[in-house]
């Protein structure tokens, strides 16, 4: 099968290039993969046609026009030339199957994408005879817009391989893209390829035997044959929607999107009515423009229907919109209502109606940055239904919290714990402290409870100890995990019989496998699990009267639909954590997974930078070559080792794993490692099997991975019985070959346990050298190699780098970190929000050059990250800088901190005689501020310190530290939006459940008692801020009405020119300013609200002395207004120092619990902050300060 690529300008023969296997398919393909931009919500379109010579058609014609060409028609000798849309293709590529007859390689020779693809439908045409003959099959396919160009292509390229090359099929397609609205066209063929030229456009349908299958008829005795149409038909059709869709959600997911299509048709979604037409390029840019356009009568016909019913019912948008992400935003809403309403009138009638709708929940306002008046975060919105979805998944934990029964006594569980500790007597192990905690917590008497460990924490083992512990008590226990081989690693880890949730679903669904009363349900990998999907699994085991157990680690792969189910019910139960990391066996590494899995990549990487083991070069090629010369490097010793063991060289499999994000990098490296073994003679008895990705060659010694779970029958191995293997496991082929040379391969798992397969048992195999890093999750081996690509975040790489046992190598190359082009322009430096760089000159000189009466200004000229130079002027820059302590060298801040009046001497000419002359004038003046970030002397010592560190590392740290984060409408249960809807849930869940309230009535009156008591409390809370409040007001009116004689002033005359019995003192240490503040804070009025203030600031903060000496120089400085100390409070608290707790869940529950309490607390103490600093404004005359006073006099 081998790959040809070639730009559509290169000229270059098929024959000149290299090739090399791809996926089962050749690949004739052209352009290149330029960065793309990111635009709007992901659309879910996919239209298919027939092109047949009945319309009036030319499959040539069809081909040019699609390939910007000119192609010639050899039956009727008519050329075509499309070349004048050039610039609307972005890529272009012909796939063929595997078995590609002579006559067609031979055509397709030394050609172009487009001269192959013309050969190709010329020979179409010249088979096809019927004047009305059917010629093709063609797909028009929406891209996703959140996908850059080189993301898309490798979508379309799996969707290719998995769904048409891999069933013989080809595919001819190229990719469009005008005025933003990426598509692609694909064509293919009604008929087989064969070595004299196409097969029968219907094929038999085989029975279970291999024979056509028969239907018997009066006429027919021995049946008559079924056939179908081979090129497929309308079960196609959604089969491949719903391929598209489920391949589009993948790569949307590793890209980091939080956004998901739907393969079914809108009425199976139940969104009847709002089906949408391809508009074509042309019009799709027209009518973004606003450009009235003509539609055809049918098409205007259909377009004012759809219209017209979003006005009568704009949910449906909605609906369509949560299918798609469980957030959104008003830009969201409005690209949405564009695919179907052209109308300006119907558009804001509709975008009103949905801005009102009753379905439509503000889960959090917009916020608007203070300082430049500017959105800084849009309003976030969700809909009724996904806002109900997960507070049923909330309620359900807190009903099965609630629920009780499951207990295990404690000398069970240390039995348990005992027994599965000594299970093996030449592998004793102990479990430690934080283990052993986590069994008892698992196996207490709630109906919930949630483990969150780290990658490598133990958590697989702490389960088997608990299935014993519960098996003591009778307890039938049961496991699940989203991946299968997650769930296959559970049960071999544990003991507990294991299949994946959708499974388990199904045969829920069916009425069987169901959960009964007094069962345990465990879900490992449980963050990686959806809210939808964690709140129908929650509300099974309620309704079962079961336990369930989640176990996982919230900052692992997040789930691919939309929500952070386990993050969202661990904060909520509680759970006990596993901090300690046992995977990697060097103190260094796990130090290193920790901060891993608190979000903090930098330090993370710093501690593999330190010991060499970040590799980058220049480009991708580089970098594939060096991990295989490293891998080849790491078996070599891994034989070795084997050998002094006295294992006689044999691996046991798990000593290496090289990983990846995406598949095609997999098939590279997968190659590439092969021949490392061909070369090495490892690999012997080769033979090609069939597999569902193509034809692939396998050989004894081939390390080979499973893609699909699947239970199977092999009748030519039928000792071992029903087999069974998980998406993900990896093993080593032992043999290829059964006695008579069939293919057969035989492997042994990794796990040990052997399996056997044939090309008609199971097919979705592959290469298992290099995985890509979802298949990686759970997996432990002794070293790993990272090929580090830009479109992964955090998530991706904690569960990269802590793969290991002995070492990890991450490798970068320097073209896939490269920053984003500026579209030719620089980046418009935002003043307000402050420039920040390395200041590298100050000076004067005139803001316009060319004007001869301009007197010079201050300047700073400021070198930010990215090299650009800002030059920012200022008559009070040199004062900001003075008092910011800032010099030429330091990295600043620069921030335009308001306006001042200031009056300067201004040169104005006279109209009438010319002459020139200066006048006074009021002008505003910018005021700056200077924020030393970095002082010169520090950064050198900081570059000395880091110079350990490749020159990719900023670069890498920017790319793979971003937050992939899913998040819950959970997340918001604090803004007034989500709490009027949860309280009408709870309302409505307790009109429908009367029979629990009844049976729960003095629950209830519990909670009710409970709520009375936190009333109260938010009472005194307002009473002793409204009593600070009046006190500070009492006194103020104290210092007016005690006040009540009046002063005379007595003229006193002093004679002039008399000499001092003392000489007046005319310099002062401090200022009258200064006295007076001092005099405030040490007044007894100060220190009574430095007493109501202290209590709180205790509960906020871990210094509260400090906090309170910061809060005090901050609410005396004049400089600072109350209301802006308090904004400045509530956007930075840690202003006034480091704060209780942690918002870290590997800090464990009591440390994000004191958090918590810190931040209630903090609320409270804005309004106090801000009348202290009123107060201090208030008394200022009291104590012989005017804050117009400004220095004394002499």
């Amino acid at each position: 099968m081998p790959e040809f690529r070639l730009g559509p300008s290169s000229g270059k023969a098929a024959s000149d290039l290299r090739s090399d296997r791809f996926e089962g398919a050749i690949y004739v393909a052209g352009a290149t993969c330029l960065e793309g931009q990111e635009t709007a919500v992901a659309i879910m379109f996919v239209r298919a046609q027939v092109i047949s010579r009945g319309a009036g058609r030319s499959i040539v014609s069809a081909a040019a026009y699609r390939h910007r060409a000119r192609m010639m028609d050899e039956q009727v000798g008519t050329s075509f030339s499309y070349r004048g849309g050039a610039a609307e293709l972005k890529h272009e590529e012909l796939a063929l199957p595997d078995q590609v007859p002579a006559w067609l390689r031979i055509a397709i020779e030394g050609k172009s994408v487009a001269g192959a693809s013309e050969a190709l439908w010329n020979a179409v045409e010249a088979f096809e005879t019927r004047a009305d003959a059917q010629l093709a099959r063609e797909l028009i396919i929406a891209l996703p817009e959140e996908l850059t160009r080189a993301e898309n292509i490798a979508l379309v390229q799996e969707f290719v391989r998995d769904n048409l090359t891999s069933k013989g099929m080809i595919a001819d397609w190229v990719y469009h893209d005008k005025d933003g609205n990426p598509h692609i066209h694909l064509m293919t063929a009604l008929r087989p390829l064969t070595e004299e030229g196409f097969g029968p456009k219907k094929v038999p349908v085989l029975g279970d035997d291999g024979e056509p299958l028969r239907v018997v008829t009066p006429d027919r005795p021995k049946g008559k044959i079924v056939y179908k149409l081979w090129a497929g038909d309308k079960e196609t059709m959604k089969a491949w929607k719903i391929g598209w869709a489920e391949t589009a959600n993948r790569h949307l997911a590793l890209a980091g999107h939080d956004i998901r299509l739907d393969g079914r048709s809108y009425a199976e979604q139940g969104l009847d009515g709002i089906a949408q037409k391809h508009l074509g390029p042309e019009k799709a840019a027209l009518a973004r423009k606003g450009v009235e356009m003509y539609f055809a009568p049918a098409d205007l016909a259909r377009r004012q229907d759809m219209a017209d019913r979003l006005l009568a019912e704009p949910e449906l948008l909605l609906k369509q919109l949560a299918n798609e992400r469980s957030t959104f935003d008003e830009k969201d809403i409005a690209k949405a209502l564009h695919r179907y309403v052209d109308d300006p009138e119907d558009f804001t009638n509709i975008r009103a109606r949905l801005m009102a709708s009753d379905d439509l929940v503000l889960l959090k306002p917009q916020q608007v940055d203070r300082q430049t008046g500017k959105v800084a975060e849009p309003a976030i919105f969700t809909t009724r239904d996904i806002l109900r979805i997960e507070y049923d998944m909330a309620q359900s934990a807190e009903v099965l919290s609630k629920r009780t029964g499951f207990g295990v006594a404690d000398a069970k569980v240390a039995a348990a714990v005992r027994q599965v500790q000594t299970a093996d007597p030449e592998k004793p192990f102990k479990l430690d402290q934080e283990q052993v905690d986590a069994v008892r917590h698992v196996t207490g008497d709630n109906g919930i409870a949630a483990v969150v460990g780290l990658a490598g924490a133990g958590k697989s083992t702490l389960l088997a100890a608990a299935r014993v512990a519960w098996e003591g008590e009778h307890h039938r226990v049961f496991g699940a995990a989203l991946a299968g081989k997650a769930a296959e690693g559970l049960e071999d880890s544990s003991g507990i019989k294991s299949r994946t949730l959708a499974s388990w679903e199904l045969a829920w669904e069916n009425g069987r496998d169901l959960l009964e009363r007094g069962n345990v349900f465990v879900i490992d990998e449980a963050g990686m699990v959806s809210s939808q999907q964690m709140a129908r699994v929650l509300k099974a085991v309620e309704d079962a009267g079961a336990k369930v157990v989640l176990v996982g680690d919230a900052m692992q792969l997040q789930p691919i639909q939309a929500g952070a189910a386990f993050r969202a019910i661990s904060e909520r139960i509680g759970s006990a954590e596993l901090a300690g990391v046992r995977r990697q066996r060097e103190g260094w590494a796990r130090d290193a997974s920790r901060l891993f899995a608190r979000g903090k990549v930098e330090e993370g990487l710093d501690a593999y930078a330190q010991r060499g083991q970040i590799v980058e070069a220049e480009q991708r090629v580089e970098v594939v070559k060096r991990i295989v010369t490293d891998w080849s490097a790491a078996r070599e010793e891994a034989i070795a080792r084997s050998q002094a063991e006295g294992h006689d060289g044999r691996l046991r499999g798990d000593e290496m794993l090289v990983l990846a994000h995406t598949n095609e990098d997999v098939k590279r490296l997968n190659g590439e490692l092969r021949g490392v073994m061909n070369a090495a003679g490892a690999l012997t008895a080769a033979r090609e099997f069939q597999t569902e990705r193509g034809v692939r060659e396998f050989a004894a010694g081939d390390r080979i991975i499973f893609l699909e779970n699947a239970r199977f029958l092999e009748p030519r191995a039928r000792r071992l019985g029903p087999q069974y293997v998980k998406n993900g496991m990896l093993g080593t082929v032992v043999a290829t070959g059964d006695q008579r040379g069939g293919p057969l391969l035989s492997v042994r798992l990794d796990n040990g346990r052997d399996v056997v397969i044939s090309e008609d048992s199971y097919r979705n195999v592959d290469h298992g050298y290099a995985a890509t890093i979802h298949k990686s999750q759970g997996a432990t081996v002794d070293r790993t190699f990272v090929l580090a690509t830009g479109m992964m975040d955090q998530h991706l790489t904690y569960v990269s780098m802590t793969r290991h046992r002995d070492q990890t190598t991450l490798y970068a190359a320097r073209e896939d970190f490269e920053p984003k082009p500026e579209w030719g322009r620089k980046p418009r430096a935002d003043h307000a929000a402050g420039v920040t760089g390395e200041l590298v000159e100050t000076g004067e000189a005139k803001f316009r050059p060319e004007d001869e009466d301009a007197k010079e200004s201050p300047y700073a000229d400021v070198r930010t990250d990215d090299g650009t130079v800002q030059r920012v002027w200022g008559v009070s820059l040199p004062k900001a800088l003075a008092k910011g302590g800032v010099f030429v060298g330091d990295t600043v801040t620069l921030r335009k901190d308001g306006t001042e009046t200031v009056k300067v001497d201004v040169v104005v000419t006279d109209e009438e005689t010319r002459e020139k002359r200066t006048e006074k004038r009021e002008v505003q003046r910018n005021v700056w501020t200077a924020e030393l970030k970095e002082s010169a002397d520090a950064r050198q010592e900081r570059i000395e310190r880091e110079s350990h560190r490749p020159e990719l590392f900023r670069q890498l740290v920017e790319r793979l530290g971003r937050s992939g984060a899913k998040s819950t409408t959970l997340d918001f249960e604090s803004e007034a939006g989500y709490q009027t809807h949860a309280r009408d849930f709870a309302r409505r869940r307790g009109i429908d459940t009367l029979a629990e309230v009844a049976a729960g009535m003095e629950e209830g009156a519990a909670r009710r008692l409970s709520w009375i008591a936190e009333k109260r409390g938010q009472v005194a809370k307002l009473w002793e801020r409204a009593s600070v409040a009046l006190g500070f007001t009492i006194e103020r009116e104290r210092s007016v009405s005690y006040n009540e004689e009046r002063s005379e002033t007595v003229a006193v005359q002093v004679p002039a020119d008399r000499p001092y019995l003392i000489p007046p003192t005319t310099r002062f240490a401090r200022s009258i300013e200064e006295d007076a503040r001092r005099a405030q804070l040490a007044s007894d009025r100060w220190r009574e609200r430095e007493a109501i203030l202290r209590p709180i600031l205790e509960k906020i903060y871990c210094d509260p002395d400090g906090a309170l000496a910061r809060l005090n120089a901050l609410s005396s400085d004049s400089g600072i207004e109350p209301r802006r100390l308090a904004e400045d409070l509530a956007a930075t608290p840690q202003r006034l120092g480091r704060l209780q707790g942690s918002e870290h869940l590997v800090d464990g529950r009591a440390a994000r619990g004191e958090r918590t309490a810190a931040m209630a607390a903090f609320s409270d103490l804005l309004p106090l902050a801000r009348a202290h600093a009123t107060e201090f404004r208030r008394q200022a005359d009291r104590f012989g300060y005017s804050r117009g006073t400004e220095a004394r006099d002499g």
